[in-house]
Formats: C-alpha cells, sequence, structure tokens
C-alpha cells in the first residue's frame, strides 16, 4: 500500500505532496484543479516498472504516434512515494532519434514482440529507480509500427500488486477488455464473488454468461423475470456497476484508480456501493483511490447501513483546491472529516 506520495513533476501537479494515505482514499475538489491528475501519477507510481505506460491513454488522454510520452505529461515526469514502509523514487527521460526504416530494426525483436509493416526507431526511454539504499537505471529504444510502441528491453522489475485504472467514460458498449477480465475472473474460480456483489444492488441478476454470435463475444445477464438480456440493455449504470467491480478482481493485492467513481452511479445507491468498495478492498487487498465532485458521494462514504454517518478507519478524504494557480491539498479523516460534514464546510 502507497502510505505517502508526491509528484514532483507530472503534467500541473509540481512538488505535490499527499499523505498519510490510506486502504480507501476520496479526492474531492474543484473542476480543473488536477484529481485526475493526481490519480494518474499514483497508478505510474505504482505501476513504475512498466514505463510503457507512459503511451496509455488513460494518462495521455490522446493518441500520441511517434511523439515523446512525456510532451503530454508536463515535459518532466518524477513521482516518490513510501511504499509498504520503504521510499521509493522514480525519473523518466526521453531522447528523439531521427526515424529509420531497416530490416536490422524489425530483427531486433523477437518473433512474439515484432512490430508488423512499417517500423520506426523513434526514441529512447530512460528511467531511474531509486528504491531506498539502490538506485538502478534502465534503457530501452523505442519503435512505432502500425500494431502500435513497443520497447526493446524487457521491463526492469514488478511493482508490487496490479495498477488499475478506471476512468470516468467506462459506458457502453462493452469493452473487449472488461471481457477478457471477466474471463479471468471465472477460470478463477470467483465468478459467484463478482455476483454476490453485483446482486447487491442488482437483484434481479440470476446470473452473467459469455456468449459468442457470429465470433463476436459479449456479456449476457441473465434476469429475473425477464431472462437472459445484453447486459449493455440495463443501461450504462449497469455496464459502469459492473466495469468497477471487475476491475476490483483485475487488481488484487494492488491498486486501483476510479476517476468520478459516481459517474453512471445513481445517488440512491452510493451508500451501498461504498460499502461494497471497502468489502472488496478488504477481501482483495486492493488499495482504492477515486476521485469525484459530488457532496453527495462523499456523504455516502461515510454513511452507515443504519443511516448514520460514522468516519471509516482506514477512509481519508484528500481535497483539493488551488491557491495563486499553484494545486494544494487538506487531507480529512475521523473527527475532523465528521466535523467538516457537520459544519458545512466546502470540502467538494
Amino acid at each position: 500500500m502507497i502510505e505517502q506520495f508526491e509528484a514532483v513533476s507530472y503534467k500541473n501537479l509540481q512538488n505535490f505532496c499527499v499523505g498519510p494515505l490510506q486502504k480507501v482514499n476520496l479526492i474531492a475538489g474543484p473542476n480543473g484543479v488536477g484529481k485526475t491528475s493526481l490519480g494518474e501519477a499514483l497508478w505510474l507510481f505504482k505501476g513504475r516498472y512498466n514505463p510503457g505506460l507512459l503511451w496509455n491513454l488513460h494518462v495521455q488522454r490522446r493518441p500520441i504516434g511517434a511523439q515523446s510520452p512525456l510532451n503530454g505529461l508536463g515535459g518532466k515526469v518524477h513521482l516518490r512515494g513510501y511504499e509498504q514502509g520503504e521510499g521509493h523514487s522514480v525519473r523518466f527521460e526521453y531522447e528523439d532519434f531521427q526515424t529509420v526504416n531497416t530490416l536490422e530494426v524489425r530483427q531486433a525483436f523477437s518473433p512474439g514482440n515484432r512490430l508488423e509493416g512499417t517500423v520506426q526507431l523513434v526514441g529512447k526511454i530512460k528511467a531511474v529507480y531509486d528504491d531506498s539504499s539502490t538506485e538502478t537505471r534502465y534503457e530501452s529504444d523505442v519503435f512505432s509500427g502500425p500494431a502500435g510502441t513497443a520497447l526493446t528491453n524487457p521491463s526492469p522489475g514488478l511493482a508490487l500488486g496490479e495498477a488499475v485504472i478506471v476512468k470516468q467514460d467506462t459506458t457502453l458498449p462493452i469493452a473487449l477488455a472488461q471481457i477478457e477480465q471477466f474471463s479471468n475472473v471465472v477460470a478463477q474460480g470467483e465468478k459467484r464473488t463478482l455476483l454476490d456483489f453485483l446482486r447487491l444492488m442488482q437483484p434481479r441478476i440470476v446470473g452473467i454468461e459469455l456468449l459468442t454470435h457470429q465470433g463476436i463475444p459479449s456479456l449476457w445477464a441473465d434476469t429475473e423475470p425477464a431472462g437472459m438480456l445484453p447486459l449493455e440493455a440495463a443501461g450504462g449504470g449497469m455496464v459502469r456497476l459492473f466495469s468497477l467491480l471487475v476491475n476490483f478482481f483485475t487488481a488484487r493485492g494492488g491498486l486501483i484508480v476510479i476517476d468520478e467513481i459516481e459517474n453512471g452511479i445513481h445517488h440512491s445507491v452510493l451508500p451501498e456501493l461504498w460499502r461494497q468498495i471497502r468489502e472488496l478492498s478488504e477481501l482483495l487487498d486492493v488499495q482504492v483511490v477515486a476521485t469525484t465532485h459530488s457532496f453527495e458521494c462523499i456523504q455516502a462514504a461515510v454513511m452507515t447501513e443504519d443511516g448514520n454517518t460514522s468516519p471509516p478507519p482506514d477512509f481519508v478524504l484528500l481535497r483539493m483546491y488551488q491557491k495563486e494557480g499553484v494545486p494544494h491539498c487538506l487531507t480529512y479523516a475521523g473527527e475532523k472529516l465528521m466535523a467538516a460534514l457537520d459544519m458545512g464546510f466546502e470540502i467538494r
């Protein structure tokens, strides 16, 4: 679990510190303050031993082709923090090359990692890892082709647990990645556990099945009394809920970042959703980082089953705000959080 974190340099976050973090963390604040960027930075830090994440659309938010991935991330990426009580730091750099197209470039790849068609050597990615008293340097040539971007050197190591990010636009249709995640849940013998959590909010669902029609896989819900229906027929809220739950199983032992967690979820079921999140976080050992701009979502996060409010011991609210154009953060937990809610402080 990440206990302390600093985005030394990432997009609009410069020397931005947060902590102490808990098992479940909710980031609030006005639009444009950097909530999503903070979630992305934590995701990159958790997956820091995989430099390929820098090209991911979740952080780039647009296709970048053969350009340097750092161009859209503030020019430099430097992240550090404490995880499991030990300090870690990563700095990424990128060197642009003139493009080439040679047979030797194609042969630089193993058969399972070869880019087909025209392949260009576009740059070199560099990373410096400071893990406690050990410094590790990593370099890899970067190639771009019709199939995407590839690195010649394997990942320099593995971070503790998986890092998963769920963006707010996860609605319709169901992505192939979610179908694959569901298949993994079934293969691990955890389909019943997933379904039990899903039925807490959608009791009419009896089961979820993976069916194929004309070679195209899709997910179907067995419902009462309507019978088998495409999962999309239940609406964007149902697909959003399914995506959140199945991603928890993918993030087992690691970190899940959920952007605008209330998106697509009716406000009346938010308290039950937060109870499920805390149970899944404990069951699967997943640290949760979510963003919101909804006061109702904050209230739901601290609501008990009897409708009262009580601060969960493993929950913290991070309120981001800007002062003279610079992002800052306040931390609310325990009695301080309850006092802020009772007195009506602006903590969104």
